[in-house]
């Protein structure tokens, strides 16, 4: 797809490696085998907040596509985050008031309430499960081989240590 890039991680208790490109809806399971790649199966993402209807335009702003930016992997699963898409109409509307509308506050609250940080949790079976929000507003920064995540709380106080909250991952 150009530019944009695709994530690759491999499973940490098995040598399964999943593909994710940034643009579409498809994730790829391989198997690896020494120094080979054996392709086992795709998948069909889907999120409830991810409209599959755009279609991809580089020439585009980023944020007017819900781009998958990140794949994480645990054990027995992995986790997709994607980025919903800021409006069309929306974007426009700033881009009309002039060349320096990324100077104007309400364009970078208008960016904060649209494009918002959201997962997809998956087996390596395809089973999957959306995720709209982190059990607290934070960053996931990484998956253990039990399928904990450990994401880094938003803080308005600069610590002197990182303090991370730890939440086991499961699809029901």
């Amino acid at each position: 797809m150009g530019l944009k890039n695709s994530y690759v991680q491999v499973s940490k208790t098995d040598q399964i490696v999943a593909v994710l490109p940034s643009v579409g809806n498809q994730l790829f399971f391989y198997e690896l085998n020494g120094t080979s790649l054996s392709p086992i199966s795709q998948i069909s993402l889907f999120h409830p907040e991810r409209n599959e209807n755009l279609i991809f335009n580089a020439n585009n702003e980023y944020f007017l596509y819900p781009l998958f930016t990140q794949l994480f992997s645990g054990g027995d699963y992995f986790l997709v985050e994607f980025h919903t898409e800021v409006p069309q109409d929306i974007y426009d509307s700033f881009r009309a008031k002039g060349e320096d509308f990324q100077n104007d506050p309400k364009y970078w609250e208008a960016l904060q309430k649209h494009w918002k940080s959201k997962y997809i949790l998956t087996d390596k079976n395809g089973n999957q499960g959306g995720i709209s929000e982190l059990p607290v507003p934070g960053v996931l920064h990484f998956i253990d081989a039990d399928d904990i995540l450990y994401i880094k709380p938003n803080q308005n106080k600069e610590l002197d240590y990182n303090v991370f909250y730890r939440y086991k991952v499961t699809l029901k």
